[in-house]
């Protein structure tokens, strides 16, 4: 797992604040304007739903945020021949 932080600072409220929700899928996982949680490998729909004072909202849904693992596999091999083990 790798931590990922989410950031709705960008948002306008329009009129006076906002409040914020942030869900995967169905699944509540913040209400903060920003927020850092820890994702396995896999597929995901984050949304983001902000509401102003007036009560009106908006949102953004990102659907398909992948994330995998950041590191490259490693490549190695041996041979052998000519009189010497080698290894690259």
């Amino acid at each position: 797992m790798v931590a990922l932080t989410f950031n709705a600072g960008a948002s306008q409220p329009g009129y006076g604040s906002l409040t914020y929700l942030w869900q995967n899928g169905s699944t509540t996982i913040s209400t903060q304007q920003t927020f850092t949680t820890n994702l396995g490998p896999g597929t995901y729909t984050i949304t983001l739903r902000v509401t102003n004072t007036a009560g009106l909202t908006a949102s953004h849904v990102r659907a398909h945020c992948h994330h995998r693992n950041a590191s490259p596999p490693t490549a190695a091999f041996t041979f052998t021949g000519g009189g010497k083990n080698r290894r690259e």
